[in-house]
Parts: C-alpha cells; structure tokens; sequence
C-alpha cells in the first residue's frame, strides 16, 4: 500500500474525509507527494552539484510557467522524474557554456518561446482538462510569464548564472510544448 492511500485510509477512518471521495483523496495525495518528492530530488542534486541557487531558479521559473503551458506529461511517475532532472541537468550544463549568455541567444530564445506559447499553450493534461473558455487567459498568462522572465533575465546580467538559468528553463519547457499529446489518463505528474 503506497503512502498516498495510507494517508487516505487513516483520515476517512478517523472520519475526516468522506469515503466517496477516496479516489480523489489518494490521487491529489499522489501528485503532491510525488512533487515535493521531486522537488526534494533537485534540491539534493542542487547541494551536491554545488548549484543550489541555480537549482532553486530553475524550480521556481519551471512551475511557474509550467502551470499556465502545460507541454509534455510522461505516462509514469519515473518518467516525468527523468525527464524532468534530464531538462535540470541541461538546463545546468548549459550555465557552462558562454555564448548562451549573449543578448541575441537571449532574444532569440525569447522569440522561440513566445511563439510557441501562442501557438500552443496551453497544452491539456487529460487528468486536468481545461474549459475552452479557459484557454486563451492560459496563453496570455504564458506570454506575460515569458515576457516577465525575459526582461529579469536581461535586469539580471550581472548574475549571469540567473539569467543563463532562467532564459534556458523559458526555452526548454516552450519546447515541451510542441507534443500536444499532453499524455494519458493515470499518469506522472510531469
């Protein structure tokens, strides 16, 4: 029995939760405990990599926007964990190099970005379906968070780290946005 229901079991015995709703219980329990998990994750990777602040950036700018895009979701709670520390660790690699640092790869990224934002954001996940009506103060939203992230980026500069951190979270998760798939029913929380 997996924590999510053991949690779930322990507040509809002591009458807390309703019984009806368990399934709803245990899987928002699932999603949190696997986020914060995750979370937990980098955090780690960010102590030992000596990258703590970066990591920090790069939670902050990638559910940020993320809630608002959407993009990718993996099928499995493993798959979105290793697609997620795989866009980390790119993310990370890519402080290293220093062409990514210029204004034009900035702008360039940011005009990668708000273009697939309007394209495409918001990009559905069949477990949280959003109104059509919905949609479009998704995208705006998307456009205003990338736009905002730019313009830190660029106040930014001297703390290159921030600036690469950031402009390279924008980009990687404007690329998720191209598979609109948006994954399956019962899946990771990616």
């Amino acid at each position: 029995m997996g924590a999510a229901k053991r949690i779930t079991a322990f507040f509809i015995k002591k009458g807390i939760w309703e019984e009806e709703k368990a399934d709803v219980y245990e899987y928002g329990l699932d999603i949190i405990i696997s986020s914060v998990s995750l979370t937990c994750l980098l955090l780690i990777m960010g102590v030992f990599l000596n990258k703590l602040l970066h990591t920090i950036v790069f939670i902050l700018v990638f559910t940020l926007l993320r809630t608002q895009s959407g993009g990718y979701h993996a099928t499995t709670r493993f798959g979105c964990a290793a697609t997620t520390i795989f866009l980390y660790l790119t993310v990370i690699a890519c402080t290293y190099i220093k062409w990514c640092d210029t204004i034009r790869v900035k702008s360039a990224e940011y005009l990668l970005s708000i273009v697939l934002c309007a394209i495409y954001a918001p990009v559905e996940n069949p477990n949280k379906p959003i109104p059509d009506e919905k949609k479009p103060v998704f995208r705006i939203r998307c456009v205003i968070i990338v736009t905002v992230l730019y313009v830190i980026s660029l106040m930014a500069y001297k703390l290159e780290f921030i600036s690469k951190i950031i402009m390279q979270t924008v980009t990687v998760i404007a690329l998720l946005m191209i598979n609109k798939e948006g994954g399956t029913k019962d899946e990771g929380i990616n």
